[in-house]
């Protein structure tokens, strides 16, 4: 049951957000109450769609002289219960705030508002001549890029140049008073938005909204630094028949710095998904335990070759170790398995994880070194298996290796109380053996946090308070996040 908003509070909120809508029906409410996760549904007591920044203003300042908590909410796909409200709050969707203002193509910066999404962007930079590229995750293509972002996400280009809050040029926050502060280069260059390339050399403001699960205030507008796209690329599938085999060739990879321009491995469950097959049913004496896909590019065709040449070094040398190991271009794996043409598009969706009849998604990831990267995933592994789950993991070196990170997906019946309980315990289990393994979860919902807030120094826990309560003193801002 939502909590019920007075009269005289509702007509100011409705009054503030002008041409936009201010939604109470209960049906409309039960949608954004919930998500595709274990997290147990809240309905809000209203939402708030506005169609302008300056009706977005207005109702936040409406909403903090009366104390209302707000959830902001981009696309709706976020898979850690982040945008599930309190009863008596008020859920902010911004899918209309979907502006893409410019493309800087000469210093690669693009700025966009926060309902743009990842098909917009990268329909827009695919079109210019030549093209630019920005960091693709695998997550659906009407999931919005801002939110992506500033909850540390990963994606195409992670192997060289680490999670996409580190691609973030400035940016322009409204607070939960409604103060609009910049952030970045942004803050010296207020009108001039074409120049806010990066969040240096100025005091690092924009960590206060990096990370903070939207308790801290809306970001309204992001810069994003933006890529050279190589001209000539090509995509390889790595087959290993166990894998260990195929986590150490991941680490080998990432560690030639420069060689690949993505990297991923993929556990043996995944290829099932895309049939559409979630039953936990044994693996296939026959079917490979890990899979990687492997992108290099060049800017000409002997830069490109030279890669080739180093690429089919490095597979002759894996497959004279234990474990069979095989390598085939993408394009004529496609030929064999047209289903797995959705690997062979940039940017690559996994549909198939968030579009299915059982309705149920969720994941533990985490960012941790590699060099326990391999005992941290086959533990983790262990506890799906235990808890009767098939051990889906996505991974990816970070950064030219500096970090990697790991992710483990449940597919569930997401109706059902008692599985979705299942899930929950089963994923407390998997973050506790990536917390003993040096892995920090990100995305995480309150109970992860709870985990991270035991293992700080309270004197860190402590001034992550103040910086909340001197952000948001009335703690309007998504109670309930982050624990604090």
């Amino acid at each position: 049951m939502n909590g019920a908003m007075n009269e005289e509070t509702l007509k100011a909120l409705r009054e503030a957000v002008g041409k936009g809508s201010l939604v109470t029906d209960p049906a409309v409410l039960a949608c954004y109450g919930d998500d595709l996760t274990e997290q147990d549904p809240c309905p809000p007591a209203a939402v708030a769609i506005p169609t302008s920044m300056d009706e977005l203003r207005a109702l936040v300042r409406a909403a903090h002289a009366r104390s209302v908590p707000l959830v902001p909410r981009c696309g709706g796909t976020n898979v850690g219960g982040l945008c599930i409200p309190t009863p008596e709050g008020m859920v902010v969707d911004l899918t209309l705030l979907a502006d893409v203002e410019l493309i800087n193509e000469q210093d690669m910066v693009a700025v966009i508002q926060p309902g743009v999404t990842w098909m917009k962007l990268s329909r827009m930079l695919q079109e210019l001549d030549p093209p630019l590229n920005f960091s693709y995750p695998l997550a659906p293509l009407h999931s919005c890029v801002m939110a992506g972002c500033i909850l540390d996400g990963l994606g195409s280009i992670s192997l060289k140049h680490g999670t996409t809050s580190e691609m973030i040029g400035g940016l322009e926050v409204l607070l939960p008073d409604g103060t609009t502060v910049q952030t970045g280069m942004a803050a010296l260059f207020r009108d001039r938005p074409d120049w806010w390339v990066a969040r240096a050399p100025l005091p690092d403001l924009t960590g206060l909204f990096v990370g903070w699960q939207g308790t801290t205030g809306i970001v309204t507008r992001m810069a994003l630094q933006l890529w050279k796209l190589p001209p000539l690329r090509r995509r390889y599938f790595v087959l290993f028949e166990k894998l260990d085999r195929g986590l150490e060739a991941v680490i080998r990879l990432a560690g030639r710095h420069g060689l690949c321009d993505d990297l991923a491995g993929i556990t043996w469950p995944a290829s099932r998904f895309l049939f559409r097959l979630y039953e936990p049913i044994p693996r296939d004496a026959a079917e490979a335990e890990f899979f990687a896909y492997v992108d290099i590019g060049g800017f000409s065709p002997e830069e490109l070759e030279w890669k080739q040449h180093e690429m089919g070094r490095i597979f002759e040398d894996l497959k004279r170790g234990p474990g069979k190991v095989s390598a085939v271009r993408i394009d004529d794996l496609v030929r064999i398995a047209p289903s797995l043409g959705v690997f062979a598009k940039q940017p690559t969706t996994l549909s198939f994880l968030t579009s299915h009849a059982l309705g149920g998604m969720t994941w533990v990831g985490a960012y941790g070194p590699l060099s326990t990267f391999a005992d941290a995933a086959r533990s983790s592994l262990g506890v799906m298996e235990k808890h009767g789950i098939p051990p889906a993991m996505v991974s990816r070196p970070m950064k030219g290796g500096h970090f990697g990170v790991l992710r483990f997906l449940s597919i569930f019946d997401h109706a059902d109380a008692p599985t979705r309980r299942r899930i929950r315990a089963m994923n407390e289990e998997i973050a506790d053996a990536l917390l003993e393994r040096g892995f920090a979860p990100y995305k995480s919902p309150p109970w992860a946090w709870s985990k991270l807030l035991e293992r700080m120094d309270p004197a860190t826990v402590k001034l992550l308070k103040t910086v909340r309560s001197a952000l948001d003193p009335r703690g309007i801002m998504n109670p309930g996040k982050l624990s604090i």
